[in-house]
């Protein structure tokens, strides 16, 4: 009766260590994937700004050329922009801060955006002395250092989150291993204490 009792306790350990290991590894998963949502939104923080900036570009290429090939980037601003914002909705749902900081991130790219299609029209009918005249009045310059620092300080939270993630995982992996090699050396003892009961019994015998 107590090599059976012995045998029944190492297979509830070893399917313990089985459940114990999914479960880990779901973890573990899970920690992984919220590593790369939150490298991802950097990425996306960091494109809004090359896409802004090409586009101011593109509409100086314009303006000195007169050419409508330059215009390709300030064209494709506003889709690029409002994808990039639909993406990031959906990477920072989980940061209430983060939600709030892109609301208005949205607001000053909405104004950047606003403020580049009127220097376009205001070229469009007085040409390259009128853009200079309206430089001095715009608030351009300023909504574009409020769109960098913006984004900085953004970029600069989801860093400190993959940071504290990337401390939680490996806390996690070494629980998991921990964990792991404690069932593993119960399930071995058992297996030891089964072996002597069963040489036990055979020297008993003979």
């Amino acid at each position: 009766i107590y090599a059976s009792l012995l045998l029944l306790m190492c297979v509830l350990i070893l399917i313990a260590n089985a459940i114990s290991l999914s479960m880990n590894l779901y973890s573990l998963r899970g920690a992984n994937a919220a590593q790369v949502q939150s490298a991802r939104a950097v990425d996306k923080l960091q494109y809004l700004n090359v896409i802004v900036t090409d586009a101011e570009s593109s509409l100086r290429g314009y303006f000195l050329s007169g050419s409508d090939a330059y215009l390709g980037p300030w064209r494709a601003a506003p889709g690029e922009i409002d994808g990039k914002l639909r993406e990031l909705d959906s990477l920072l749902a989980d940061s209430p801060a983060q939600k709030r900081n892109l609301a208005q991130l949205r607001t000053l790219l909405s104004r950047k955006l606003g403020n580049l299609n009127d220097i376009h029209e205001v070229y469009r009918q007085g040409g390259l002395d009128d853009i200079v005249k309206i430089a001095r009045t715009t608030d351009d310059k300023t909504v574009m250092d409020e769109i960098r620092l913006l984004t900085v300080i953004m970029v600069d939270e989801q860093n400190e989150l993959i940071a504290s993630r990337g401390d939680s995982f490996y806390i996690d992996y070494e629980n998991a291993v921990l964990i792991g090699i404690g069932i593993n050396v119960c399930a071995i003892l058992v297996l030891l204490l089964f072996d002597k009961l069963v040489r036990d019994s055979y020297s008993t015998r003979v």
